[in-house]
């Protein structure tokens, strides 16, 4: 969007442009000020009174930016307009069709005149409704919203209806909401006695409905048709670009408020000069909360431009190449010379287009029917989405994470001499988590012509890394080259701590380069460069979790060792055979102990042979905790069991198997027969039970947020998205991630943990009964070496718009590249699978004795379920990552 102008107070010209010591505001042709920009003067003092002058220029500047004005509470309008938002986000019927230009004609023949005409009718409703509020129904109000958005055309048409402007109220709290729309409702009722006040679930359609209103509105008598159906599909778009998390955090906010000053600050320079200022998501979301309340906006701005600014919605939005973006780029510009600070900001920066929502699946009864065709409910504007999973299992903890835009710029036109300069670059590391790090980008890279360089990068950090050290450095010439030694020429550490508590979140920092490492092109030229950081708050990310395979275990949960049977009164037998998986945190933190059971029978050291259980007592148990450690790695699962899955039909023939989770929902799993690529293609029904707890759909590969843009389908195999449906997200969200290959998972605060361990682990179980063989291996492995913790701990960093397959993507992002066939193949791996043909590769001790099954039918029982051998040392507290690969069906899969 960008910034227009019309001098609407009595049609006088536009006010003359105040005098001003700084420099011109015209747009360079590339680059921010330098001291090529102002006055030079004579040797490196003329340089210092050059950099002076232009910091208290741009101190000037902000501060006359940090004396606007508002008369409402933008902080408090803009979450507001996120909760309205949401809601509209939900009824896709209120973007285009039928319904909104039924709502567009209610809101100019009943809403508008019952508002304007309001302390008219207290008679009718018997009392004093002065000072009093009315909120007409929600299809009304979405109209109002986006006519508003066009402050110069509402204003115009407020004023040839009405004669004057009809505001819109800020209401304080939900219960002064509810009273105003209570009010509203009453006198509709009276005064319109053939239009009902609520008109959603008469023309509300949800995609796996079948209602439709069939109802032909009539649209001659409208005024401004075309616009305002035009200013809908415009903002229907818009909550996609503001709807992350941390845009309803008061800190961002405030932040946002005083870029937003900046802003119309800068229109204010530039009046006169025709010149766009396209705004940032931050600042535009400010902005629409200012407009919403049209008398204030009118007041706030007609005592900064002597006149109402109007805002140009139908500018187009787009990302790199369009229209929107090159006045955008011109827009970053002036701001830096006037301001002396980067334009671009964390959590304000372009995102890709909108995922494609997932249907629905196919309901056949009554009550699921009719959840979804009724109209999603409204969730009050500060409804917060809680995270019930710390309280049902303390061992969890909850992931935070930022968003860092670190910018790096040459003040000036650098030119390199000799080899060193060629090799002069910026590293950044952080400070805990992930000390491994070493993120490094030449300054005068060789590559380029362009003299005014710059560096962006956008990185997703959880808390705990607790900062960032950007340095600057250099490559040592000399004999020892060849070791890539580096030297540090200068650099700075900044904590998230510092950063929150730093004006508009950000903070810069100026490296200086001595002059026997570059040139520049005009002598007077200091030599620097400057590095912008930014971030957003801190806000709770989904739960990252991978089972990795363990000992197997006995009845009572002990792991099958020498160590326990000696410490057993009597050295009596261990009984039964469970196969164990140890669940880890992305600290690597060990947090829940999953045991399969598999069989029965007496181990000792001499040896016993188990038999297989039949198939519904195959239990899988999901133990909360890590191993209680009697020696060494030689331990026993938690005793506290917080979910299990229990078989309820054996449909092998059939290919399909049924599950009952202790959540109360029941699990089917089929697959296609005569499909070779059967695992690609598996069907999931997952049934739900509870009162409100919606439908849920499973499905195959990465959907909505988890989609990865371009990525082919063979890159989904072992993905499954769940995806929930209920009254507040009719259009589905996506709750949790999980790859049964690698059996890692994300999931969503508001999702069950155990629910998803429960999911996965059948699905693996369910793989391997089909005879799939890549579930299966997945119970013959055993844990690698894990790092050290701290140094490259799973998710804490991420690198934005990186390339699938980079170490710094996200881990959904790592899962399509297959790779080749190596030595490493299992062949002589301990407790590799064993198939019918080969029992006797079945080990179920720790090493000291192997034994078979004692028929093809134990032999079916155990496939899949062999011992892996310990590992050395404990786990606990060991850091872990995913591999940035997936593996065929016949080989081990390693975590790095």
């Amino acid at each position: 969007m960008a910034s227009g102008w019309e001098a609407l107070d009595q049609g006088g010209e536009m006010a003359a442009e105040d005098s001003d010591s700084c420099p011109d505001l015209t747009p360079p042709s590339s680059g921010p000020l330098s001291a090529a920009h102002v006055v030079p003067m004579s040797g490196a003092l003329a340089i210092a009174r050059t950099l002076e002058e232009a910091q208290r220029c741009y101190q000037e500047e902000l501060s006359a930016a940090q004396r606007i004005t508002f008369s409402v509470d933008l902080v408090f309008a803009a979450k507001r307009q996120l909760g309205f938002l949401r809601t509209i986000d939900n009824l896709p019927c209120l973007h285009k069709g039928p319904a909104v230009l039924r709502a567009i004609r209610r809101y100019q023949k009943f809403w508008m005149p019952l508002v304007a005409d309001s302390l008219k009718f207290d008679a009718l409703l018997n009392v004093d409704s002065s000072g009093k509020s009315f909120l007409p129904p929600l299809d009304v109000q979405w109209i109002w919203h986006c006519h508003r958005l066009n402050p110069a055309a509402y204003r115009q048409y407020c004023m040839s209806k009405f004669g004057r402007i009809i505001d819109c109220p800020l209401f304080p709290d939900v219960a002064s909401e509810s009273l105003a729309q209570e009010r509203c409702k009453r006198l509709w009722s009276i005064v319109y006695q053939k239009e009902p006040y609520d008109m959603l679930s008469t023309f509300y359609k949800f995609a796996g409905s079948t209602n439709s209103s069939g109802q032909v509105c009539p649209v001659d008598d409208i005024d401004g048709l075309e616009e305002l159906i035009a200013a809908v599909a415009r903002q229907s778009g818009f909550y996609y670009y503001v709807s992350q998390p941390y845009m309803w955090e008061d800190s961002f906010l405030q932040a946002a408020t005083e870029r937003y000053m900046c802003f119309l600050h800068l229109m204010y320079k530039t009046k006169g000069k025709k010149i766009p200022c396209v705004p940032t998501f931050d600042i535009d979301l400010i902005w629409h909360a200012h407009q919403l309340a049209p008398l204030s906006y009118a007041k706030d701005t007609k005592s900064l431009f002597g006149f109402m600014a109007d805002h140009d919605d139908a500018y187009e939005r787009g990302g790199p190449g369009t229209k929107v973006r090159h006045a955008f780029e011109d827009t970053a510009r002036l701001w830096e010379r006037t301001f002396g600070l980067s334009y671009e900001r964390a959590g304000s920066m372009y995102r890709n287009s909108r995922p494609v929502n997932v249907p629905p699946p196919p309901v056949s009864d009554l009550k699921a029917s009719c959840l979804l065709d009724k109209p999603p409910s409204i969730l009050p504007w500060d409804f917060r989405i809680a995270d019930q999973n710390p309280t049902k299992y303390p061992v969890l903890t909850p992931r935070h994470i930022l968003q860092a835009c670190v910018l790096i710029k040459c003040i000036t036109s650098m030119t390199p001499i000799g080899r060193e300069n060629v090799n002069l670059f910026v590293r950044l590391r952080t400070l805990d988590a992930h000390t491994a790090l070493k993120l490094e980008s030449p300054v005068v890279p060789t590559y380029t012509q362009d003299p005014q360089w710059e560096k962006l990068w956008v990185l997703q950090c959880e808390t705990k890394t607790k900062g960032v050290m950007l340095e600057l450095r250099y490559h040592v010439d000399g004999c020892m080259r060849t070791f890539y030694k580096t030297k540090r020429i200068g650099g700075a550490k900044l904590t998230w701590q510092d950063l929150q508590k730093a004006s508009m979140l950000s903070h810069e920092i100026v490296l200086p380069l001595r002059e026997g490492r570059c040139n520049s092109v005009e002598r007077q030229q200091p030599h620097q460069l400057r590095l912008h950081i930014s971030i957003t708050p801190p806000v709770q990310a989904g739960y990252l979790l991978k089972s990795v395979p363990d000992r197997v275990t006995d009845d009572q949960g002990a792991m099958l060792s020498s160590t326990i049977l000696r410490r057993r009164p009597s050295r009596e037998p261990q009984t039964g055979r469970w196969v164990s998986r140890t669940v880890l945190s992305h600290a690597g933190k060990e947090i829940f102990v999953i045991r399969i059971r598999a069989a029965k029978g007496s181990w000792r050291k001499s040896g016993d042979r188990p038999v297989g259980v039949d198939w519904n007592e195959r239990v899988i148990n999901i133990h909360e905790g890590g191993w209680n450690y009697v020696v060494n790695n030689i331990g026993i699962a938690p005793e506290k069991v917080v979910g299990s899955a229990a078989p309820l039909a054996h449909e092998l023939e059939q290919y399909k198997l049924s599950w009952a989770l202790s959540t109360g929902d029941t699990l089917v799993i089929s697959r296609q027969i005569g499909d070779l690529n059967w695992e690609r293609h598996l069907e999931f029904t997952l049934k739900t039970s509870g009162r409100g707890v919606g439908l849920a759909r499973l499905v195959n590969g990465r959907k909505q947020q988890y989609e990865v843009p371009g990525a082919p389908p063979s890159e989904d195999e072992g993905f499954v998205t769940l995806i929930r449906y209920g009254p507040h997200t009719p259009q589905g969200k996506a709750t949790a991630l999980f790859n049964f290959k690698i059996s890692a998972m994300e999931v969503a605060p508001e999702e069950d943990v155990v629910l998803v361990l429960l999911l996965c682990t059948a699905t693996m179980r369910s793989i391997a009964d089909f005879g799939g063989l890549s579930a299966g291996n997945e119970y013959t492995r055993r844990r690698t070496k894990e790092n050290t913790p701290g140094s490259n701990d799973w998710g804490s960093v991420v690198l934005e718009s990186t390339t699938r397959g980079s170490s710094l993507a996200h881990w959904h992002w790592n899962g399509g590249h297959t790779a080749d066939d190596d030595e490493g193949d299992g062949e002589n791996h301990p407790g590799r699978i064993a198939g019918v043909s080969d029992p006797d590769a079945v080990d179920w001790s720790d090493g000291e004795h192997s034994v078979a099954p004692a028929s093809p039918s134990d032999a079916v029982a155990l496939e899949g379920y062999a011992l892996t051998r310990g590992n050395s040392g404990r786990r606990a507290g060991g850091s872990m990552q995913i591999s940035s690969q997936f593996e065929p069906a016949r080989r081990p899969i390693s975590i790095p």
